[in-house]
């Protein structure tokens, strides 16, 4: 029953990660089939305009870029990054939490891509980066550390997988005067993670604070009390004393609640 419910507690963690993974899956997939029946403009539906102007008459794309993706390599890149530093937030928040934090760092990256758009041109902002590098903040900042175990690498600290995946976004945004937007979309949502993270750690503080060892709940002697009782409760057992001796402990243990 208790290993049960162990897995069902995981897979029921786990499934938020999954979830926001088939969604961008399935948004990558509907916007290729789309494209090979002429639809090619499906995916800039979805994505966020350069300006606020053009938001405005489009206001579903602040959340709908962040789920949708153009390249194969980008997708892939970003849900395993997800999947991996998804797993590590979920022991250190709650699924709806996890959720939140992967939709406020979508938002704060629309925020900063936009205002950066203001003085550099950019066709549009599309891909789940700036809100995966929230997740992916949050957990490295509170817990920089954790191991999790990779394919033919084994354990891993996922501060190193952090640098990699930082490297990877760099290195897979176009090489022109739009990848600053896009990096100042990828720098929103990591203030939005650090956000999180302060949170998360404020928290783990609080709750060592509390995990304390409480003192004895009676601290003086007892007038009259034999204190070789509980010596021989605790070698011999309750049973062992006589009448007169369980007497006495029942009186001593009236005069402490």
């Amino acid at each position: 029953m208790g290993f049960s419910g162990k897995i069902s507690s995981s897979f029921l963690r786990q499934s938020a990660v999954v979830q926001i993974v088939l969604v961008n899956a399935v948004v990558f997939v509907i916007v290729h089939i789309a494209a090979l029946f002429g639809i090619g403009y499906a995916g800039e539906w979805l994505m966020l305009p350069q300006s606020w102007t053009e938001v405005m008459s489009t206001p579903w794309t602040l959340l709908t870029y962040m789920f949708a993706h153009f390249d194969f390599l980008h997708i892939l890149g970003n849900m395993l990054c997800l999947y991996c530093f998804g797993i590590v937030a979920l022991d250190l928040m709650t699924p709806r939490r996890f959720v939140a934090t992967y939709i406020a760092g979508g938002l704060a990256g629309a925020a900063a891509y936009l205002f950066a758009a203001e003085f550099v041109p950019s066709p549009g902002l599309i891909g789940s980066s700036a809100a995966v590098m929230a997740v992916a903040a949050a957990a490295v900042l509170t817990k920089p550390d954790y191991h999790v175990r990779l394919w033919l690498f084994g354990l891993v600290k996922i501060k190193w997988i952090a640098l990699f995946y930082v490297a990877f976004a760099l290195l897979a945004t176009r090489a022109d005067a739009s990848a600053v937007c896009a990096h100042a979309a990828h720098l929103g949502g990591i203030l939005a993670g650090a956000v999180v993270a302060l949170d998360c750690r404020k928290k783990i503080f609080a709750r060592r604070r509390k995990a304390i060892v409480l003192p004895p709940l009676h601290t003086k002697p007892v007038d009259g009390f034999d204190e070789n009782l509980l010596d021989k409760v605790r070698v011999s057992g309750y049973a062992s004393l006589s009448a007169a001796e369980k007497k006495e402990l029942n009186e001593l243990s009236n005069k402490i609640k």
